[in-house]
């Protein structure tokens, strides 16, 4: 039987090889115990998945490493025991071991990348994940970013001569002021049945997979029915909806934590975790643009066949078919 990467090659030059080694070794043979992190020790005695564990050994071996980037692939490379191993199969136990190891709060996830905890990280880590946000505060987060900083329209124009010259069809509906120009149409603005701000004629209405009935798409598209409104049904995503928790959490307990903390070590650690917060929220952002791209769009129970999958140019199409009928 071929052992781990040769018995980790030994006479190997490399690396990451040899850190591929360690990572199959105790942690305490790695390091003296005085440098070791408790929290790899305890995963040792508490996690049952021996690959879990072998994985947060790596994290903990490249945490300092700048050069390395510990995103899934790069990890697989390190968990890698052969050359003739399943590699799809090798990526799922990688994503799997990571899932639970972030469940644990053994590692943070940064965008695409995992981070090794350290003992007072870990601690912050699991205070965050502990404190309450109000399910309205999250909700208005939500629509911000979708209307806000998505979407970037107060009002829409249309105009049903260009609308009849794409196929559109003529003008309908209640608008601003008219001319050659077209109508400056304001909408209501709406996610998951709730209105925010000012109801008008004509409405814009996001369905998040925070939504109740979010993934009952024929349920959702005979309730469309009759009412002036573009239904607009996001893809599932489980984690936007952790990562927009995780956000609201992160900025509540800096803001009750950072001033009051007079331990130089936790002020790096809630500066880092503001920071890393900032990068939380321009992912969502993307990950919204791209949900909007791949989103259906329903008037009046019919889908509509918009060809872009720009998220931002789906929804202004789609209100134009929403004016036009």
């Amino acid at each position: 039987m071929r052992s781990r990467w040769s018995a980790c090659n030994a006479s190997s030059s490399s690396g990451w090889s040899r850190l591929a080694c360690a990572s199959s070794r105790s942690i305490s043979t790695i390091w003296p115990s005085r440098y070791c992190a408790s929290a790899a020790i305890q995963a040792e005695q508490h996690l049952d998945s021996a690959f879990a564990i072998r994985l947060l050994k790596a994290l903990f071996l490249v945490k300092y490493i700048k050069e390395f980037k510990a995103s899934p692939r790069n990890l697989c490379v390190l968990m890698l025991e052969g050359f003739d191993q399943d590699l799809p199969a090798l990526r799922r136990r990688v994503e799997e071991a990571l899932n639970l190891l972030e469940q644990q709060t053994y590692v943070q996830r940064q965008g695409e990348l995992y981070v090794y905890l350290t003992d007072e990280e870990k601690d912050v880590e699991q205070e965050i994940k502990n404190t309450e946000v109000e399910t309205a505060d999250v909700a208005a987060e939500l629509e911000t970013l979708l209307f806000d900083q998505v979407i970037k329209q107060r009002k829409i124009r249309y105009d049903a001569g260009d609308a009849k010259a794409g196929g559109a069809g003529g003008a309908g509906g209640a608008g601003g002021a008219g001319g050659a120009g077209g109508q400056d149409y304001p909408f209501s603005r709406k996610l998951d049945d709730r209105l925010y701000g000012r109801d008008y004629e004509l409405a814009i209405h996001i369905i998040s997979p925070f939504h109740e009935q979010a993934g009952s798409e024929d349920i959702l598209r005979m309730l469309s029915m009759g009412r002036s409104e573009l239904l607009v049904l996001l893809p599932p995503d489980e984690r936007l909806m952790r990562d927009l928790l995780m956000s609201k959490r992160t900025e509540k307990y800096i803001r009750q934590n950072l001033s009051a903390t007079q331990q130089d070590s936790l002020k790096r650690i809630l500066t880092d975790k503001a920071r890393q917060n900032q990068e939380r929220q321009a992912e969502i952002q993307q990950r919204l643009r791209d949900l909007l791209g791949k989103a259906k769009l329903i008037v009046n129970a019919a889908d509509l066949e918009i060809s872009s999958s720009d998220g931002q140019t789906r929804v202004i199409r789609g209100f134009h078919e929403l004016a036009s009928s």
